[in-house]
């Protein structure tokens, strides 16, 4: 009996310890976790020091466009586990964006090489992580929102060469077009109000000169919009009087250029445009404000009333206002359109039947040194070094009362496509406060 006594104990002593051996084999590290996500930049409206937390109960807003991202845990993580596979900030209806990811502690740092997109929704996607030992983190996605005002959706958008934002930068976003030389130019709050967003001329010496810039003029088909505000106070010529505003240029007439008297009781493109000859000539679009009259120049198809010079001011006269100049080659025909309304319309097809403005195929770039360079100038009618007009009071660069801009400018595209009048509505109402 107790020979059958001992041998059940030792049955029992021997159950227990391979049910505690197998209890040792098969336990497993806890799964590592997520303590906090951190975002920290900058401003870029007032350059304040900005920290978010994406780790939150709801969904961040106004994240630095420079932001770093900064992901504990509460556990040492294998840094090799932590790459730009495994970690990944992604736009909405984009690519994730390429970042370098570190791991080092308990941590893992995710630097964007490139500022983020404005106003847009991001997620930040993090799977495949490791602790050192051997844990596996639950793959976690946090959405969050950047800062400042979303890009819009343009009309034509596959035909915009160029695109000059002025958020902080005189660089063409496309990256085809980047400043040559920037004088005097501060970027300021723009229309919504939100700073570091649109580049302020002063009216005696600023300017922006954007080089090789005939071929902007190179297809046959030419639009540019823009957002301009324009500022009088104080904007005075060589005899104290108001001074005129040159808005911008591209060697003048010899490309195109815009301007406005010192009342902003008008409005005027001068274009130039190629012949069926090879020859070239210009044409200006002059826009006051008045319908047409049986005395209106040839080519003039269509002219919106508002009034005058009066109508005109209303709109454009010291505040924002939007301005697209557009020129269909197959019709032959430029509109103009303010606030996205068609203001005015000529058609080279309504000359005389022997005028060689009949022939028109397309816009062109005519200019050459020491005249005028193929520089497009934001703030004057031609580059600095341009010597046309350089003996004139209103058109020499180095005299402060010359006809510089005064005031903003902000949002100018190029395109090589002719803008319909449902086109610049689209665009005006995309863009517009």
């Amino acid at each position: 009996m107790k020979n059958l006594k001992l041998a059940f104990l030792m049955l029992i002593a021997a159950s227990f310890g391979l049910t505690s051996c197998g209890d040792d084999e098969a336990a497993t590290p806890d799964n590592a976790m997520i303590t906090a996500i951190n975002a920290t930049g900058t401003s870029f409206e007032d350059g304040s020091a900005v920290e978010k937390d994406l780790n939150g109960a709801s969904s961040a807003t106004d994240v630095p466009l420079d932001a770093v991202f900064k992901i504990d845990f509460d556990k040492e993580i294998d840094a090799a586990t932590a790459t730009d596979a495994n970690v990944t900030i992604t736009p909405d209806g984009g690519s994730a964006v390429a970042a370098t990811v570190t791991g080092s502690g308990t941590s893992i740092t995710v630097t964007p090489t490139e500022n983020l997109t404005r106003g847009t929704s991001h997620t930040l996607s993090v799977s495949g992580i490791m602790a050192t030992d051997g844990a596996m983190m639950t793959s976690i996605t946090r959405t969050f929102t950047t800062e400042g005002r979303a890009p819009v959706v343009v009309p034509n958008a596959g035909n915009q060469i160029a695109y000059w934002n002025f958020d902080g930068t005189a660089d063409d976003a496309t990256g085809d077009y980047p400043a040559a030389n920037v004088v005097a130019i501060t970027y300021d709050e723009d229309r919504f109000g939100q700073g570091n967003s649109t580049a302020t001329f002063d009216g005696d010496e600023s300017i922006i000169e954007i080089a090789d810039a005939d071929r902007l003029l190179a297809s046959d088909d030419f639009t540019v919009s823009f957002w301009m505000n324009p500022n009088n106070e104080d904007h005075v010529n060589e005899n104290g009087d108001p001074a005129g505003f040159f808005v911008m240029g591209l060697g003048a007439f010899l490309g195109f250029q815009f301007e406005m008297p010192a009342d902003q009781s008008f409005v005027k493109f001068a274009n130039s445009y190629v012949l069926e000859n090879g020859e070239s000539v210009s044409e200006d679009m002059f826009y006051n404000g008045m319908p047409l009259t049986e005395d209106s120049w040839q080519g003039w198809e269509f002219q919106a009333d508002l009034g005058g010079a009066e109508g005109i001011q209303n709109i454009i006269a010291d505040k924002w206002s939007h301005i697209i100049f557009s020129y269909d080659a197959a019709e032959k025909r430029g509109t103009l359109f303010m606030n996205g309304q068609l203001v005015k319309a000529q058609d080279f097809d309504l000359w005389p039947e022997d005028a060689p403005k009949r022939t028109v195929t397309g816009v062109t770039y005519r200019g050459a040194e020491p005249d005028v360079e193929n520089v497009l100038a934001f703030g004057f009618v031609k580059s600095i070094d341009s010597q046309m007009w350089a003996d004139t009071p209103w058109g020499d660069y180095a005299k402060p009362t010359a006809n510089h801009f005064k005031g903003q400018l902000d949002d100018v595209r190029i395109f090589t496509a002719p803008f319909s009048t449902d086109d610049a509505a689209d665009l005006y109402n995309a863009e517009r406060p």
